[in-house]
């Protein structure tokens, strides 16, 4: 009866045979890899490109070469990371520990050359950082966002720092600088010969600052977060300007500037200091420009007082439109020329002081005073 059965069914029973061996070739590869251990740092050709652990102290491994874009980004688990000392660590790059907000403890081995931008950002629970010897380049936004972070120690190899390097850094109150390209005095970064002032500490307690007179070229963000600044001057000697340089410098009332924008050729509107507009700045003085462009203060609506030098030349189209609360502003003799509707809608108790013009005011726009403010012609 076997014999016969198996006669019978000789196709199904071989079927039935090759099936069992492949599934359990497959169950067995099946088991292999979900017993798999997957490793916590994918490493390729010496670059470290993606940590999958959930480790809270990680020990890169020494043959890293370099730690590749958002390697680590918000791991916000870890709290250490560690070199070993034969570390071949050459570079950082950009955004690579974005977001490691429980970071607290890192020493950078020698032999680092470059931190990436914005390498560290939102590193909110790092306090301190030794950038080691070896370091030539830290770029823009490397440690933007650590809110936390004290104190920083610069080598003297380092050779470039990029824009807005602790912008967001409100704790900051040290800098110690070995690099001769650099000098940190008085709570304020600069360049070597003093030339560009690059970051005023937020953590500073002066109401009243005024820039140094050799200094060039002030950097984006320079004063970004100086909440107990009151008043700034920043002479003539400066010539060109950052963007948002008073962001967040929410008491500032009071401010000199030479003129208003990037350089004294470029025009921008007053909130191209401060990133937006201030409620708190009652007081400008304008020192050096040869222009006032359009719409450059345009609904300020804190503003007072406004005083403009000689060698003005242009107040264009609506540049005071707006500003409800201004009380005083002066048209030196040098002005050839003001725009239509420079003051429409402006407070109507102003006092506009003109200076010496009969010989221009026949050539200014018909319309530059459609609201018939109060003007007050002064011969001197």
């Amino acid at each position: 009866i076997m014999k016969e059965f198996l006669k019978k069914n000789k196709t199904a029973i071989i079927f039935i045979g090759i099936f069992l061996v492949v599934a359990g070739i497959l169950a067995f590869a099946i088991y292999k890899t979900a017993n798999k251990k997957v490793p916590e740092m994918i490493i390729e050709n010496n670059i470290l490109t993606n940590y999958q652990g959930a480790s809270t102290e990680i020990a890169v491994d020494s043959s890293v070469e370099v730690i590749g874009v958002r390697a680590f980004e918000k791991k916000t688990k870890i709290t250490k990371i560690s070199f070993g000392e034969n570390s071949q660590l050459q570079s950082i790059a950009y955004e690579a520990f974005n977001g490691c907000s429980g970071l607290v403890d890192i020493v950078l081995p020698n032999g680092l050359s470059t931190i990436g931008g914005a390498a560290f950002k939102d590193c909110a629970a790092l306090e301190n950082i030794i950038i080691p010897e070896g370091v030539t380049d830290i770029e823009a936004y490397a440690f933007s966002g650590c809110r936390n972070l004290k104190s920083v120690s610069l080598p003297s190899t380092l050779e470039k720092l990029g824009e807005s390097v602790f912008f967001g850094c409100s704790s900051l109150t040290t800098i110690t600088c070995k690099s001769s390209n650099y000098k940190f005095e008085e709570g304020v970064l600069y360049n070597a010969d003093k030339t560009e002032l690059i970051k005023y500490l937020s953590t500073n307690t002066n109401k009243l600052y005024e820039v140094p007179e050799g200094v060039k070229k002030i950097s984006s963000y320079a004063f970004q977060g100086a909440t107990e600044l009151q008043y700034v001057t920043i002479g003539n000697n400066v010539e060109e300007i950052g963007y948002a340089i008073l962001d967040g410098c929410d008491n500032v009332e009071e401010l000199s500037v030479p003129f208003v924008g990037l350089t004294v050729s470029q025009n921008r509107k007053l909130a191209y200091f401060f990133g937006k507009v201030s409620q708190n700045l009652k007081t400008v003085s304008v020192t050096g420009a040869t222009t006032i462009g359009a719409n450059t203060f345009k609904t300020w609506t804190k503003l007072e007082r406004v005083n403009l030098s000689e060698g003005l030349a242009y107040i264009e189209n609506e540049a005071f439109r707006g500003c409800t609360k201004l009380a005083y502003v002066n048209i030196p003799s040098t002005v050839k020329n003001v725009g239509v509707n420079a003051f429409a809608g402006c407070n109507k108790s102003i006092l506009i002081e003109v200076f010496n013009t009969e010989v221009y005011t026949q050539r200014w726009e018909p319309s530059w005073n459609a609201d018939n403010l109060y003007v007050e012609y002064v011969t001197k």
